[in-house]
């Protein structure tokens, strides 16, 4: 059987949908006669094709992301042909530019949908785009979520519970388990920070809710670590200067491994303020390292 996953973009791009499709794709490819390939955008520039441990990758050429997706016509292109040469389609939301491709060019083709959240923010589009949603939905055989609560409050699942089936998120733990390499790396940074020491890591996106966090520090006497990149590192960066708390906020740009972070970390904190949180990935490897965690109450997690 050949499998064709299609997001909008996939490792090494930092996310956690994007997690998920790589775990999906590395999981289940070679097993029980199943190959799984990937087709997905580049953030921007000219596509490619490549092998990312062990599973073949299409990256469509963009003109840039607007409103969070990639602007891409070869990805049409694409989609027509692998389609043909593959037997079941995964195609992951929020992805519409995937939704349209496969409503205009999936034919029969066997379809199932990873569904991980609604389409929050962009209201309007959202709005406009709902009965393309709804039309695809009602061609998979199986919609996939990771448990009840995303189907309790998710207005669009609700008419499509006898597909849908729960599928909670997961991580490798030999891939966490505590080195000694990890946790001499853990000495080092600790007696760079003042500890105790926070943790979080994630996109500097508005539904991450890292401001509110950098605020809390005011009251807080540890150190944070924030890891990762986006559009608001700039304003965050500014805000821990206004708040007088620069010298214990550290921001540190996306490394190869977690681990000795983990392993430093006195608590892991995912302070997400809206439903575009589909869960955060990151909160299990922490507990995989026996990091407390702390995070914020969801609808969708």
């Amino acid at each position: 059987m050949k499998v064709l996953e299609v997001n909008k973009l996939y490792h090494p791009w930092i996310g956690g949908v994007e997690e998920v499709v790589r775990q999906i794709a590395v999981g289940l490819h070679g097993r029980d006669g199943v190959e799984v390939r990937v087709l997905v955008c580049v953030p921007r520039g000219r596509g490619m094709e490549e092998s990312i441990e062990g599973i073949k990758v299409w990256r469509a050429s963009s003109w840039g992301m607007v409103l969070g997706m990639p602007l891409s016509v070869e990805f049409f292109r694409l989609f027509r042909r692998l389609t043909r040469e593959h037997d079941v389609i995964l195609l992951h939301h929020p992805f519409p530019l995937g939704f349209l491709a496969y409503f205009l060019l999936g034919g029969r083709k066997p379809l199932a949908v990873w569904y991980h959240s609604d389409i929050v923010r962009q209201k309007v589009t959202g709005f406009l785009l709902a009965p393309l949603i709804r039309a695809v939905l009602r061609r998979a055989r199986k919609i996939f979520v990771t448990g009840s609560n995303i189907t309790l409050h998710s207005p669009t699942l609700r008419a499509f519970r006898g597909a849908i089936v729960e599928l909670p998120y997961g991580v490798d733990t030999r891939h966490f388990r505590r080195t000694a390499e990890a946790e001499s790396e853990a000495v080092r940074i600790r007696e760079r920070c003042e500890t105790p020491l926070i943790l979080t890591v994630g996109r500097m996106v508005y539904y991450k809710g890292f401001e509110y966090l950098v605020r809390a520090m005011r009251n807080v006497p540890a150190s944070l670590l924030i890891i990762g990149q986006g559009p608001l590192r700039a304003e965050l960066s500014r805000l821990a200067a206004h708040e007088g708390v620069e010298g214990r906020v550290h921001f540190i740009d996306p490394v190869p491994t977690l681990l000795p972070y983990y392993c430093a970390a006195d608590i892991f904190v995912l302070p997400s303020i809206a439903v575009s949180e589909a869960f955060g990935i990151v909160q299990i490897e922490a507990m995989a390292c026996g990091v407390p965690v702390v995070n914020t109450a969801l609808p969708t997690s």
